[in-house]
């Protein structure tokens, strides 16, 4: 028997020493022509996330390497450029030179966030989606409710209304909207386009995101005119609610695991059933992502995201998201800003 355990021990310890001596890392310069493009690092697994940034070239940065066929890729991307990719392992050149090919006819401009200081703004009507999380455990589901999305977003109108800013915001609101059915539509139109865009690339991305050549209703919708020195503000909210159902099925679940693994242990002297207690967790909140854009171009200029852990069904989550979402408006006129 000590035989074997000693046999199973030095196994595992020469496949370890076997693992460590296939790692190495290397450390890679990277240039690009022109300077200042944002480089970006994965695998062909992966999918370009804000984690993926390593920064701006020129640089340098270290790779760890699992072994002889493991590789990852770098990313150059600029605006008015087009992006270029180069795959790399381990026995790869340590020194890398992008050349981008600029974008004919591209606008290479970029957008300083200091020149939102001091502007003023207008704030269109919230919209709002509604998820009801149900079941018991890990056999639970997200449900949209088109029924409460439709009236929080009413609610929370009215509520914006109410208590909003004066000083450098403007918010119309629902009632102004000359077509509230086309409004609805365009309005989720533009939450589908703004969410698959990364705030830390708007900037880099190789042309400039717009809405303008997408879905440009809103002179239509709104009388928000031209002038360069306003700005809109498209707010999207998520929130999330448990049922009462979720809620007391958890708890009873909950009890009966603890009941069930402690005669486990009193019988057996360890558990022998398996239980994971983030199965067992309450979703209980609401993302807000702001977008600041352009009137005039549609141009969009900024993100910024707010997590809050409540939802906002009721009146006093709508009181909450109501003063957290104008403190986000107080963050823009006053330039007091991160995308995160």
């Amino acid at each position: 028997m000590k035989n074997k355990i000693l046999f199973a021990c030095t196994s595992g310890l020469f496949c370890l020493a076997m693992l460590l001596s296939s790692c190495s890392s290397r450390t890679f310069s990277i240039n690009c022509e022109p300077s200042g493009s944002l480089i970006m690092q994965g695998t062909k697994y992966s999918f370009l996330t804000s984690s993926n940034i390593v920064g701006v070239a020129p640089l340098q940065t270290k790779v760890m390497f699992l072994g002889k066929n493991d590789s990852y890729f770098f990313s150059a991307t600029k605006r008015g450029f087009y992006p270029d990719t180069v795959y790399i392992t381990r026995d790869s050149a340590l020194s890398l030179t992008f050349s981008l090919k600029p974008i004919e006819g591209a606008d290479t401009t970029t957008f300083n966030p200091a020149k939102l200081k001091g502007a003023s703004f207008i704030m269109l009507p919230v919209l709002v989606d509604v998820y009801l999380h149900k079941g018991v455990g890990s056999l639970d589901k997200y449900e949209y409710t088109e029924t409460q999305s439709s009236e929080v977003t009413k609610n929370l109108d009215n509520g914006i209304r109410e208590v909003h800013s004066q000083s450098n915001t403007e918010y119309p609101g629902l009632v102004s909207v000359k077509e509230p059915d086309s409004w609805k539509f365009y309005s989720e139109k533009y939450r589908d386009f703004l969410l698959d865009l990364n705030g830390n690339l708007l900037n880099y991305y190789p042309e400039h995101p717009s809405i303008k050549g997408v879905y440009w209703p809103i002179d239509k919708l709104f009388q928000v005119g031209s002038d360069s020195s306003r700005y809109l503000v498209y707010t999207y909210c998520k929130t999330v609610k448990p049922t009462a159902g979720r809620i007391v099925g958890n708890i009873a679940a909950t009890v009966a695991a603890g009941a069930v693994e402690g005669y486990n242990t009193a019988t057996y002297g360890y558990s022998i059933s398996y239980y994971n207690a983030e199965a067992f967790s309450i979703d209980n909140n609401t993302l807000i992502v702001s977008f600041v854009i352009c009137p005039k171009t549609g141009k969009v200029l900024f993100r910024k995201d707010t997590v809050v852990g409540y939802d906002i069904v009721g009146e006093k989550g709508q009181k909450n998201i109501t003063a957290t979402i104008l403190g986000m408006m107080k963050e823009f006129e006053n330039n007091e800003l991160s995308s995160k």
